[in-house]
């Protein structure tokens, strides 16, 4: 799959970068909440954010992909 790839309507996947940080710290500790309580994912968010800060020895920003809506980035 060549990327970045225009999926259509205004939507874009590429590869991440670190500019992505927060949005996707956000992200992953929203959407892994626990669904009885609502309590966030926070480590998730500091894992996420190591991965993102190239200090994951197998893993770099671009690992991650995004679809982006580049109407509203």
């Amino acid at each position: 799959m060549d990327i970045p790839k225009d999926l259509g309507d205004g939507l874009n996947l590429r590869q991440a970068t670190k500019n992505d940080t927060d949005a996707l710290v956000k992200m992953q500790i929203h959407a892994f909440a626990n669904p009885d309580t609502g309590e966030l994912e926070e480590y998730l968010g500091g894992w996420t954010r190591d991965m993102l800060r190239g200090k994951h020895p197998t893993f770099q920003p671009q690992d991650f992909l995004v679809v982006e809506d580049t109407k509203t980035h």
